[in-house]
Formats: C-alpha cells, structure tokens, sequence
C-alpha cells in the first residue's frame, strides 16, 4: 500500500514539472519576450523607460493594438502596460522591435497562454 501511494505521488509530482515546463518553454516561443508598465518615451532618442529601465527603439518598431491594427510610438503613453520584443540589431545591442498594448499586467504568466490558473 506505502509503494502505491509513493508512486502515485511519484506521478503527480512528475507531471506537475512536467506542465510547468510545457509552459516555460510555451512562453519562451511567444512572439514578445517581456512585459512591463511604460515609464517614460522619448521618441527624439528612441528610447524609453519601461520599469525603470532604459530601452532603445528601433525606428521602424511595430506597435500592435488591442484590436491587432498597427499605430506610431507617439501614441504609447506613460503607465500603459505593454509586451514587448527584442533583437540584436546593431552590434550587440538589443533594441525593441516590436510593442503589444496590454489591458493590465497580468498577474500569473500563464494566463499569456490562455491558461487559467486559478483551479
């Protein structure tokens, strides 16, 4: 009876990792590759603050809307939450390619996957 239920836990512990990795690398094939809460923009010096930190902007970086149209970095604002992508484009320096505007920061990161977490 001990050895059923240290299988059966056995079991349920693998596959738990098991989901958690399937996710990890779900995110990890996501378009964008962070999130965060737009500080400040400063499109003469294409960059901006996201989170205190400090980004560059390419100057052809695609901004994708709520409804998937497509607008100019003057209409990101301070405190709006975004996605974001980057590449290395000059040199070894990444630079923001592409932004998605977000309704929130979402708490868990499996809800980017559509995945409710909350059972």
């Amino acid at each position: 009876m001990m050895t059923c239920k240290r299988t059966l836990l056995t079991l349920i512990i693998s596959m738990a990792m098991a989901s958690t990795t399937l996710s990890v690398q779900a995110i990890d094939n996501m378009p964008f590759k962070r999130i965060g809460m737009i500080d400040a923009i400063y499109s003469d010096k294409n960059e901006i603050i996201i989170d205190d930190l400090i980004y560059e902007i390419v100057p052809y970086v695609i901004v994708h809307t709520k409804n998937n149209d497509y607008i100019g970095t003057q209409y990101l604002k301070p405190s709006m939450p975004i996605r974001f992508s980057m590449e290395t484009v000059t040199g070894s320096k990444s630079s923001i390619t592409q932004v998605w505007i977000l309704d929130k920061i979402p708490t868990d990161p499996l809800q980017l996957l559509g995945i409710n977490n909350d059972q």
